[in-house]
């Protein structure tokens, strides 16, 4: 009998084994496929920020990921592999670890789910599906978005451990709880793993399991509490987390709708190609759930998306999924568990369901190597900006600000947002001047003062030739509009959108606004003289170039206003199309009790805007 069951155990271990070298060859090929490619991308946004801090010594980099972060975090883990941007390819040593990480995951993925199933083929699929999933490119291929890479690995590498049954109980709790921790050092975002245990495996073998694992949380949740007066993470103008704005009516509505949109339309502005992608991407995932069908435990139907749901609740303040995927490496920790419990409830594919399998793999293998192509756009955009700002750098006297006219977000992928500044120390570009990403709406009715003395805007052109673009900016300052819309009061006016903050209006969106001539520019005025505000408002223009193309912060130019002047100048990019909607969205950062007008005008072509 002892032998009969060492046989037992042996076989299952060489199942095991072999099994896991299969998954480790399907995930090489897949993440391989989708990802290799960007290896040679470089650097974007908030790189250069994690460049520029370990250039001050291990130590500060560590500080600016721990006691003196923003946002509030303690993360030191992931940020020791930036000593990699140390050897002579860097950048793409940092990039390649990221897509081995991935890779990893995507084989842990299918291991926790073969330990559970005994099935190769079941195990492969969840794998398959993980690894080239369309909607994770931003956490592979984004350097500062690997600690999402980080904190799957170890609180995969925590499920692992729990799933072996045949080691000592004390050994795995130990295990699983050392990998737990690693992986709250990593990212906050994995907090509710006890939970998850809970949901995907039995829990009457597991009490002290999980007990282990929730004390780890209390213990990390009390660490943050000491460190940071609260929570920490991201604050709101008045300096209080944003976890105390969650909504769970917005949560609810990325969860439900935003989320399976997303799932079915992948692919980033898909416009005309979107109900052909979602009748393609139906077809496959409903035979698919049709062919696997559900085993006999009553919660099998609705476990994968609860473990999702409960995954997605630490980040819950922040999610959001829309149409450009930008902040979509939220859901990396949440799908990596989704597909452990879809593969530990699903029968195990026969030759129907591997055939839909296959073609739902390769249409998402596709669409991730379509989504990762803007980050390659960035790129190239990022390479045109710094030239354009080493051929214009003589012109500006010291203590200048040089606003530099490039995209914020690229289709979800970060150009330089924070991260300009400690880009233009990397490249040797001058630190006498303060560089600034925008346009000289970033400043108002102010700019007309200042353009051409202490104040120039610079960028490319849409070929991605050097464009100083000062004296055009200079001319619109005096141009007269002509006016196109009116909204005596704003707030008030059907298809706003209002946000208040107790009693004061905190933000306004207006409706759609059609556009019925070619504009390279347009004038916007704000008037809050019944209801004086101080301080200064932030705004945002976004336009579209077609009726089925979405609003997203690709196609978008912030602006300031000043309640005391109200009028601002928001000069557009050269585009290969007129816009032909937009719409403007206002920050009132003290708040108003009353509903302020706003205008908006179209301004002459004073200048030439460049191919």
């Amino acid at each position: 009998m002892i032998e009969r069951e060492t046989a037992l155990v042996l076989a299952r271990d060489r199942t095991i084994r072999f099994g896991t070298l299969a998954l480790a060859g399907l995930s090489v090929v897949l993440t391989g496929v989708a990802y290799a490619t960007h290896v040679v991308d470089g650097y974007l946004s908030d790189d250069f920020l994690y460049l520029d801090w370990l250039g001050g010594g291990l130590g500060a980099l560590l500080r600016r990921v721990t006691v003196d972060s923003y946002p509030r975090m303690i993360r030191p883990l992931p940020a020791l592999a930036w000593t990699l941007s140390n050897l002579p390819a860097g950048a793409g040593s940092l990039h390649a670890f990221s897509v081995l990480l991935h890779c990893a995951n995507a084989i842990l993925v299918g291991r926790i789910v073969l330990r559970g199933t005994r099935s190769l083929s079941t195990a492969a699929l969840s794998t398959s599906l993980f690894a080239v999933f369309p909607l994770l490119t931003e956490s592979v291929i984004w350097l500062s978005g690997s600690f999402d890479l980080w904190a799957a690995l170890f609180a995969l590498l925590a499920l692992n451990v729990i799933r072996r049954e045949e080691e000592q109980s004390w050994r795995r709790d130990t295990s699983a709880a050392i990998f737990f921790g690693l992986a709250l050092l990593s990212k906050e975002s994995v907090l509710l793993l006890p939970l998850v245990v809970l949901l995907l495996f039995p829990a009457a073998r597991l009490r002290r399991t999980v007990a282990l694992l929730s004390v780890v949380a209390a213990v990390y949740l009390a660490v943050r509490l000491s460190l940071f007066g609260g929570i920490g993470g991201y604050l709101d103008p008045a300096g209080h987390s944003i976890a105390q704005s969650f909504s769970p009516l917005a949560f609810a509505r990325a969860v439900c709708l935003q989320l399976p949109f997303r799932v079915l339309v992948p692919l980033k502005r898909a416009d005309a190609l979107a109900p052909a992608l979602g009748i393609v991407s139906l077809i496959l995932l409903g035979g698919l759930g049709v062919a696997l069908r559900n085993r006999a435990r009553s919660t099998a139907n609705t476990l994968p998306l609860l473990v999702l749901v409960v995954a997605l609740l630490p980040a819950a303040p922040l999610f959001r999924i829309e149409a450009d995927h930008e902040g979509t490496r939220l859901l990396y920790f949440p799908v990596a568990v989704c597909f452990v419990a879809l593969g530990l409830v699903i029968r195990p594919p026969g030759k129907v369901a591997c055939g839909l399998a296959a073609g739902l793999v390769l249409l998402w293998s596709s669409v991730a190597i379509a989504n990762g192509r803007s980050w390659t756009r960035a790129a190239r955009e990022r390479d045109h900006t710094l030239e354009a700002l080493r051929t214009f750098e003589h012109q500006f006297p010291t203590g200048a600000t040089v606003l530099v006219d490039v995209h914020d977000t690229l289709e979800g992928a970060y150009l330089f947002r924070n991260g300009l500044t400690p880009a233009t120390k990397r490249t040797g570009l001058r630190q006498d001047v303060a560089w600034t990403v925008g346009t000289a709406a970033r400043f108002g009715a102010g700019a007309a003062r200042r353009l051409g003395a202490d104040l120039f805007v610079v960028g490319t052109t849409r070929d991605g030739r050097p464009r100083d673009w000062t004296a055009c900016e200079m001319a619109l300052q005096t141009a007269p509009p002509t006016p196109m819309i009116a909204w005596p009061d704003a707030p008030a006016t059907d298809g706003f959108v209002v946000e208040r903050r107790g009693a004061s209006i905190a933000r306004v969106v207006s409706p759609l606004v059609g556009i019925a001539r070619n504009a390279s520019a347009f004038w916007i005025r704000f008037d809050c003289g019944r209801c004086p505000a101080g301080g200064r408002i932030a705004g945002s223009l976004f336009w579209r170039t077609s009726d089925n193309q979405p609003f997203t912060v690709t196609d978008q130019r912030a602006f300031s206003l000043d309640a005391s002047d109200g009028a601002v100048t928001v000069r557009l990019p050269s585009m290969d199309s007129a816009p032909t909607h937009l719409q403007v969205r206002l920050d009132l950062l003290s708040g108003l009790d009353c509903c302020p007008a706003i205008s908006i005008g179209i301004l002459p072509p004073v200048c030439d805007s460049g191919p």
